[in-house]
Parts: structure tokens; C-alpha cells; sequence
């Protein structure tokens, strides 16, 4: 054994190499040492990620509405009795969540070199393209300076060595590992909890508003303290946009819970499902140095059922797993690969784990935004004539749906589909902030009114009317509509531009749609009773 380590340190370690000919004939990455000594500690170490802070801000401002709003809705005597138990589940959550990130998820091998044995971290160290910072046959950490186990990951955001790694988790703002995996699940475990009992009482709430439309009034005016004109009807489309808000974040929790009980199972972890996922895709084949030998058949169906392999067929005869018993340099290679984030996608690889929602906004992002777009357009003006002017279904205006479906995939969706990417490209600082105001702002100054005005005039013209008619119309309701603008969507946009990725801000903003989309439907009737009276 002795002799085996005297060979292995005896050949070259090219990750160690530091001579000027290295460095004149590969490409490196070299950080100074104030950079290489820096680690986090922890998920509240600062630099905080955007998406961190931004579970923070939601988090309050779900607890707010659930607590201060839907519970209220609840029928004595057991409405405040589910109101203190779902809100000690809810303390449990944010209790959880921030032990989670609060846990050191460093390797206690280093550290124990680190405190007890004086070992200091390699400042002189030099990180070549393609190797990774482990030694992939001495195990070696070239940051941390000490050899670790197989299963150790030094990762790359919080600049140190993680036993188990599962993945970076930017919700936490930290690693997840050996040490704090367990309290990682609890907290998905209880957000799966929390969010279908949220999107449930939202639900709750708006029947009340068809089922006992004068007990839903009396809440409303005791929670507002006053009786204001059209408080009702503002807070039941609030309430829908938290029964879609609740949907979305429900569905994802439980999928990520049930993708976390799966791997467990298997005996694997985040990292390495998506290296084995990403090899499937590119080679046809697992190799299962990334796997237990007997999971791996397993995570090739489970990949089978999550992922399209017909480019796999078309480019490889077949589908196979290489079982053959692997070398170390190889698993080391593999479980070495940089830090994949399950909560922030934006810094992983491509893993070919596009749903087909993704897929069609890659491929037809046009079509998409138009037929979303028209199908919102069509449920805000259903909302507007049935739950606001309670015409009845005999007296629905079809027309006036049609015009609005119309307007929303002719013109509105295309507009939307094509003003982001050209943001994205034309205006961009240094500072990402200053290109966020800078974006923000220009939507709303010359998009925002721009689109009103159209609005406006093609709903009007579509309705028949002539040009003088449009003229009126913009007299009477289009400095109201575009103030109405500004109290909603520039904080909506801050939020899309600073913390959503380009592909999905469309997908916001159809989220907060229905709503506007309804004050839309009831503006055009207003003005069209206007028009009639004159």
C-alpha cells in the first residue's frame, strides 16, 4: 500500500503544476488569495443571492396574506383554532429553513485539520480548465489543503469542501450536504404542507364570494375598517391571483419533495442523478462510477419517465448502462464535477430537463405568449361579466370576449413576447440594478402607455365604432387606465427584471394578468356604456 502511494506521488500532478510554461500553455482560473481564503459559513454570509432574498420577502408577504386575510374567511368556531395551528406549521417552516442555513456544511475533516492541527489553505493554489479542485486519485483538496473522502465536493460558491454534497441551494444561500440534508427536507417537507392548504383557503375565500356574497362583504369591510366602492371585487381578484400563485409554488415543492424521496431511495444524490441524466442524453449510456451499482437500471427508468429520449435514439442505436466496476480516477472525476443548484438553475449545465412548457418557449416563445395571452384575456373578462357585473351566463357578451381574446393573441401577446428580449439586449450597465430601473423605467414610460392606447383604440374599432368614437374613448378612460397602470406594474416588473430569468418574465406577467386583464374587460364596458349613452 505504501508502495502504491510512493508511485502515486511520485508521478506528475498536473493540477499542481505552478511552473511559467504551465501557464503559458493552458488556460487557468486564478483568484487572488483574499478571494481563495474567503469562505462562507454559513447561508447568512453575506454575499446574499437575489433569490435568498427574495424567499424572505415572499415568505412575509405569503404569511401576511394568509394570516391577515384568508384565515378570516373561516367559519367559527374553528376558524381561529386552524388559524394557531397553521401558524405554528409556519413557524415550524421558517424555523427549519433558516437552521438549514444557518448549519457550517463544511467537512469536518478540514476542519479539524483547520483547528486542531494549524493546517492553512493553499493561497498559492491554481485551478486549470477542466481539472477539478479535488485531485481526482489523491483526493486532495488544492484550496483546503487536505485529503478528503470520495464523497467530498469542494464547492466553488461557498469555497469549501462539503461532505455528501447534494447540491448548492441558493434558497438557503448555502450547500447541502452531510450535516444539514435532513433539515433541507424538513423544510421542503413543510412548505409542501403549507402551500396546498394556502391555495385552498385562497380558493375558499373567492366561493364565498358566489356562495354568501353579503357575509364575504362584512369581512371585507371589517378587515378594510371601511366601506369602499369596488373593495370587494378588488380583493376577490386578488385572492384568484393567490389561488394561481399558490398552485405554481404548490406543484413545484411537491415535485422537488417527490424528486428528493425518489433519490433517496436509490441511494443517491442531486449531483449525481443530473451527471447521470446528462450522460444518458450525450453518450446513450450511465456509466456507473456516478452510481451504487444496484441503482443504477433504476435511475435509468426514472430518467426514461423525466426526460424525452427520442434524440438519444435517433443519434445511438441504443440505450445501455455501463455496469463495469469503475477506477478511481474516473469516480473520482465524476462526484468532482462542478456545483450543480437544483433552486437556481441559471448556474447549472444543461441537463436536458426541460419540461414541455420550456421547451415550446424556447422554440416558439411568439405562439406561446399569443395563445397564453388570449386564454387570460378570454378568463379576466369571463371574471368581469359573471363575478363583478353578475350578468348571468344568458346574458353574456360573447362579442366583448371575442374582441378581448382577439386583442390578446393578434396584438397584445406577440408585443409582450418581443418587448423582453429586445429590453434584454439594448439596455444593459454594468451595474445589473442600473439595468433594472433602466428597464423598468422604459416600460413603463413609453410600453406600458403605448399599449394602453392601443388597447383602446383596436378594442374600439373591433366593437365598430369610427375614429371620432376612438378619440372620446382615449379622452374618457385612457389617462385613468394608464394611473391604474402605474399603482400595479412597475413593482411587478422590478421583481421580473431583477429576479427572473428572460424566458419566464412573460410567465409573470400572465400570472398577474388576470386581474388586470378583468380591470381591462370592465374599463372596455364602461366605455362602451358611455359611448351608447352619448
Amino acid at each position: 500500500m505504501s508502495q502504491a502511494n510512493g508511485a502515486q506521488s511520485q508521478q506528475p500532478l498536473p493540477l499542481f503544476v505552478c511552473s511559467s510554461a504551465a501557464h503559458s500553455q493552458a488556460r487557468f482560473e486564478h483568484k487572488d488569495a483574499s478571494d481563495r481564503s474567503w469562505r462562507r459559513l454559513h447561508g447568512f454570509t453575506r454575499p446574499f443571492t437575489a433569490i435568498f432574498i427574495a424567499f424572505w420577502i415572499s415568505w412575509v408577504l405569503l404569511a401576511l396574506s394568509l394570516f391577515g386575510l384568508m384565515t378570516r374567511f373561516l367559519p367559527d368556531p374553528f376558524g381561529w383554532f386552524i388559524h394557531w395551528i397553521l401558524a405554528l406549521v409556519a413557524l415550524a417552516q421558517i424555523s427549519v429553513f433558516a437552521l438549514a442555513a444557518l448549519i457550517d456544511t463544511e467537512s469536518h475533516t478540514v476542519r479539524d485539520a483547520r483547528e486542531l492541527h494549524g493546517v492553512a489553505r493553499d493561497l498559492k493554489f491554481i485551478k486549470r480548465t477542466g481539472h477539478a479542485i479535488i485531485h481526482p486519485t489523491t483526493f486532495k483538496c488544492g484550496i483546503c489543503n487536505v485529503v478528503v473522502s470520495r464523497n467530498t465536493f469542494h464547492c466553488r460558491q461557498c469555497n469549501k469542501c462539503v461532505d455528501d454534497f447534494d447540491h448548492h441551494c441558493a434558497w438557503l444561500n448555502a450547500c447541502v450536504g452531510k450535516h444539514n440534508y435532513g433539515w433541507f427536507i424538513a423544510t421542503v417537507s413543510l412548505g409542501g404542507l403549507l402551500m396546498p392548504v394556502y391555495t385552498g383557503l385562497a380558493a375558499y375565500a373567492v366561493s364565498i364570494f358566489f356562495r354568501d356574497n353579503a357575509r364575504y362583504t362584512a369581512i371585507v369591510t371589517q378587515l378594510v375598517g371601511i366601506s369602499l366602492r369596488g373593495m370587494p371585487e378588488t380583493l376577490l381578484a386578488y385572492l384568484f391571483l393567490q389561488c394561481l400563485v399558490g398552485l405554481i409554488i404548490s406543484v413545484g415543492v411537491l415535485a422537488l419533495l417527490w424528486f428528493h424521496v425518489k433519490i433517496t431511495i436509490l441511494g443517491i444524490t442531486t449531483l449525481g442523478f443530473i451527471k447521470a441524466e446528462e450522460q444518458l442524453i450525450k453518450t446513450g449510456k450511465i456509466d456507473a462510477s456516478l452510481h451504487n451499482l444496484s441503482a443504477s437500471r433504476k435511475v435509468l427508468s426514472i430518467i426514461k419517465a423525466r426526460t424525452s429520449l427520442s434524440r438519444v435514439g435517433k443519434n445511438n442505436e441504443s440505450v445501455s448502462i455501463n455496469m463495469s466496476e469503475p477506477s478511481a480516477a474516473s469516480a473520482s472525476v465524476a462526484t468532482q464535477s462542478p456545483p450543480i443548484s437544483v433552486a437556481n438553475t441559471s448556474d447549472c449545465p444543461p441537463t436536458h430537463r426541460t419540461h414541455t412548457t420550456t421547451q415550446l418557449l424556447h422554440r416558439h416563445p411568439i405562439a406561446v405568449q399569443a395563445i397564453t395571452t388570449s386564454g387570460l384575456f378570454i378568463v379576466g373578462d369571463i371574471l368581469a361579466q359573471q363575478a363583478v357585473e353578475r350578468k348571468g351566463l344568458s346574458n353574456h357578451d360573447v362579442s366583448r370576449t371575442l374582441r378581448l381574446a382577439s386583442f390578446g393573441g393578434l396584438i397584445a401577446g406577440p408585443a409582450i413576447a418581443l418587448w423582453y428580449p429586445f429590453l434584454q439586449r439594448t439596455v444593459a450597465f454594468k451595474s445589473e440594478w442600473q439595468s433594472v430601473v433602466a428597464r423598468v423605467a422604459l416600460d413603463q414610460t413609453v410600453f406600458a402607455p403605448t399599449f394602453i392606447g392601443i388597447f383602446i383604440t383596436s378594442t374600439t374599432l373591433m366593437n365598430g365604432h369610427s375614429l371620432a368614437d376612438v378619440k372620446v374613448r382615449l379622452n374618457d378612460g385612457y389617462r385613468e387606465a394608464v394611473i391604474n397602470n402605474w399603482k400595479l406594474w412597475p413593482a411587478v416588473q422590478i421583481v421580473n427584471f431583477a429576479f427572473v430569468p428572460l424566458l419566464y418574465r412573460s410567465l409573470v406577467v400572465n400570472s398577474i394578468a388576470t386581474g388586470w386583464n378583468m380591470y381591462l374587460s370592465l374599463l372596455t364596458s364602461r366605455l362602451d356604456g358611455s359611448s351608447k349613452s352619448e
